[in-house]
């Protein structure tokens, strides 16, 4: 993009608008003004080049709703949906179990931090269900060709009664701390209530912290924008998320402004994406069921984060600082096939949906084809009569019927078949499914079928090689994408985590310990990465030809020392299906007893062999 006005792109944005002639924004109506045409802008050119027109095909087709105009005139609409069969070959192969996260520290004095970090990023994946979410965003990934996740904190509290024996400790402890002031004070007995006054005025529940976790949340990518003049995330000035909000829960939240939020209206709709704009209603709607545009913006730029409403003049929540966040802002991106110069990936669905759309068009023609295919009678009616007609219709088997008038049977029936699709035309399907299945890499083997072409074992070895190295290649984005998260997770503890909190941490089969700890008790610099292949699945071939291979290769290894023998067989029992080796495990060998405690001194010194001594060598 050419600037001949002498003042940068970045000079511009920061001037409030998008050409280098804009002024500077005077207050916070300026700056609320420049964020929403920053989302204009982006909306534009996401409607310009039909970004989620395209999208919202996608998933229509994986959810068995075809947007064909060209299948309309059929009766009956009938495709194998091979882009259904593609998402689930490939999201349960890359993210259908839950990862093992390490945390490695960076320095020495952080050993100790990392491995509770460890153990508690890992407790908190499962208990938070924070996998349900990521699968999600990796369904989006594969359908759209990229997902969106977000990292936040949630701490909830709620007001506890008081049981009898902590009501009782109470009362105890107003009372007492009323008689020593009487003590200390005799004069001052007249200020204090009666004891039954006192107890009555107690308060009868307390605020408890009910939730001080992280918070992972799947976002929809038709409810993420994103600077239009980035081609990379990194270089983006800024993001916005889009949610919906029922208009009465908008209206009660206390971190609003509330001159604002008093205000808010229901000015749009939250229905689902089966239309790809969000479509306007009126003002006048229910305002109890409505909803309220919510838009969170991320002013990379300037560091800044804020919250405004559509159809309001000002902010729900000022513009602040957005150090709450490690990188200014909460979300993670992960992305399938890039695309130069573009900041919107591919996705599997995108290279195969023209050849989904010719596999629909040409199976709906063979079904409605074989449908016309029935069969046609001619016949006289004046040559059968009236009965013979009725039985004719009637369809019945080894009926008879009389013909009336003396005439040939030829001149009498006759048959006629409807003109039916060329016969090459019923192997275009075939030929259509072929490329759906070279250009996905997802093979009939994958997808639970049977070959119609007889393969030898290496060839079928070698298909599935080069369907792997795809599936290795997504397996690595995603296993980045939650290492990221993970991340952010510790992040957002370290710092916002108040409440005391217990983890199992695991050693080894036999060491077990259960630590308490805070955010502080994981102050450290860590990197995080996943376990490769974690998140597959783990079915049971594959854990009998994982379990023969480490019997293969370390077996002859148990009883020398060398080894973790239990841990080790514990490890090789599990992956043969036993849900409790530890109940196979007995005490083991006691260790070997040195040579000085068996009583003696040692085995005897063995002398070595006198070697004869040459005759022409004095010694």
């Amino acid at each position: 993009m050419s600037d001949t006005s002498g003042v940068s792109m970045y000079d511009a944005y920061n001037n409030g608008t998008n050409s280098a002639s804009g002024s500077a924004p005077k207050g916070k109506k300026e700056l609320l003004g420049k964020y929403r045409t920053c989302i204009e802008d982006a909306k534009r050119v996401r409607v310009a080049e039909k970004q989620d027109e395209r999208w919202s095909d996608y998933i229509k087709v994986y959810s068995n709703k075809y947007p064909y105009t060209e299948l309309e005139d059929f009766e009956d609409v009938v495709v194998p949906n091979m882009v259904f069969s593609t998402v689930n070959v490939i999201v349960p192969s890359i993210a259908i179990s839950n990862p093992k996260i390490d945390c490695e520290p960076t320095q020495e004095e952080d050993a100790g931090p990392a491995a509770l970090a460890t153990a508690v990023v890992n407790s908190q994946w499962r208990a938070l269900q924070v996998q349900r979410q990521v699968r999600q965003s990796v369904k989006d990934f594969v359908i759209v060709g990229h997902g969106w996740g977000k990292v936040t904190w949630e701490t909830v509290t709620e007001d506890v009664r008081f049981t009898p024996e902590e009501f009782q400790q109470l009362a105890e402890q107003a009372l007492t701390e009323k008689y020593q002031a009487v003590q200390q004070s005799p004069d001052s007995v007249g200020m204090f209530p009666e004891d039954a006054d006192l107890i009555k005025s107690l308060p009868e529940s307390r605020e408890m912290v009910t939730k001080d976790s992280p918070l992972v949340t799947r976002v929809s990518p038709f409810d993420m924008f994103v600077d239009p003049d980035a081609t990379r995330l990194e270089d983006a000035r800024w993001i916005a998320h889009r949610s919906f909000v029922p208009l009465s829960k908008a209206k009660a939240n206390p971190d609003y402004n509330t001159k604002v939020r008093t205000a808010l209206k229901t000015v749009r709709l939250s229905k689902a994406r089966d239309k790809v704009d969000v479509t306007d209603v009126d003002t006048e709607d229910s305002s109890k069921n409505g909803f309220v545009e919510i838009w969170e913006y991320y002013d990379l730029v300037e560091g800044k984060t804020c919250t405004f409403a559509e159809g309001t003049d000002g902010f729900l929540v000022d513009p602040k600082p957005a150090n709450m966040f490690r990188k200014g802002h909460p979300f993670r991106f992960i992305e399938n096939y890039e695309v130069p110069e573009r900041l919107y990936p591919m996705g599997d669905v995108e290279t195969i949906f023209p050849l989904q759309l010719e596999l629909a068009q040409t199976r709906t023609a063979q079904i409605n084809d074989r449908k016309r295919g029935r069969r046609i009678t001619l016949f006289r009616e004046a040559a059968l009569g009236n009965d013979g007609v009725e039985a004719l219709r009637a369809g019945e088997d080894n009926v008879m019927i009389p013909v009336i008038k003396d005439l040939p049977f030829s001149d009498v029936f006759q048959q006629v078949s409807s003109m039916g699709l060329q016969p090459e035309w019923y192997q275009a399907d075939q030929k259509a499914m072929a490329d759906i299945n070279t250009v996905s890499g997802i093979g009939e083997f994958a997808r639970g079928g049977e070959s119609a072409i007889r393969r030898s074992a290496t060839e079928i070895g070698v298909m599935q090689d080069q369907s792997n190295s795809r599936l290795s290649d997504k397996l690595d984005k995603v296993e980045t994408f939650m290492g990221d998260i993970a991340e952010d997770m510790i992040w957002l503890s370290q710092r916002y985590m108040d409440t005391e909190a217990v983890v199992k941490i695991v050693d080894d089969v036999d060491a077990v310990n259960w630590v308490q700890y805070t955010g502080s008790d994981l102050r450290g610099s860590f990197v995080f990465k996943v376990e490769a292949g974690s998140t597959q699945p783990l079915n049971e071939s594959f854990r009998l030809q994982q379990a023969s291979r480490l019997m293969e290769s370390f077996g002859a290894l148990i009883g020398s020392g060398l080894l973790n023998d239990q841990y080790f067989i514990s490890e090789v029992l599990k992956l043969n299906g036993f849900k409790n080796p530890e109940k196979f495990m007995g005490p083991g060998l006691p260790p070997p007893m040195p040579p000085e405690a068996e009583g003696g001194g040692g085995p005897p010194m063995v002398q070595p062999p006198q070697m004869p001594v040459p005759g022409n060598i004095s010694v």
